[in-house]
């Protein structure tokens, strides 16, 4: 059975892992308005468990997360498709509103024509075929949004520390591990 200290402890990191988890959320929709109902920022959860010696804080988000942090480089391959799928999933949140009807140059020719639509899906696809292609060849992002790594940094959990120090007079050791 957890001792009040044990409670205690584990009561002020799960405080601190929401704090910081809010923070980031906020970060977020401070870079781009847009993610604010996004499923990113509703995806940002803490997980704070006891483990033998000590706590472990997972921040839990969506796997893409690291893509809109850290920015993506160029890939050598199409990829498996998930970027395409991620990208018909913005387009239809985005509410983008559909051109059925494009004028388009033949690189080769330098002819100008008409590009149709049958419909918005054919559309929403075609967009996401040739972002996602972009996505690939030219990477995206290059230095990236920041709003996890600018959070949840050595300064943050200094901070953790020194609260715990504070409030309990013992001395805690944070340890980062990256999976």
């Amino acid at each position: 059975m957890a001792s009040d200290y044990e409670d205690f402890v584990q009561d002020e990191i799960t405080e601190w892992a929401q704090n910081v988890v809010n923070a980031i959320r906020a970060n977020l929709v401070r870079k781009d308005s847009w993610y604010d109902d996004s499923e990113l920022a509703q995806s940002i959860t803490p997980k704070v468990t006891a483990v033998e010696g000590g706590y472990q804080i997972v921040i839990e988000m969506n796997n893409y997360w690291e893509y809109i942090d850290k920015g993506r480089r160029p890939t050598r391959a199409s990829g498996n498709g998930s970027v395409r799928k991620n990208l018909l999933l913005w387009i239809s949140k985005r509410e983008i509103a559909p051109q059925l009807k494009q004028v388009m140059t033949d690189k080769k020719t330098g002819k100008s024509f008409t590009r149709t639509f049958k419909n918005t899906l054919q559309w929403r696809d075609s967009l996401s075929y040739a972002i996602s292609s972009k996505i690939h060849k030219k990477g995206f992002v290059a230095k990236g949004k920041g709003f996890f790594s600018e959070v949840w940094n050595e300064d943050a959990i200094n901070e953790l520390l020194q609260t715990l120090l504070t409030k309990s007079g013992e001395v805690f050791v944070a340890e980062i591990l990256e999976e």
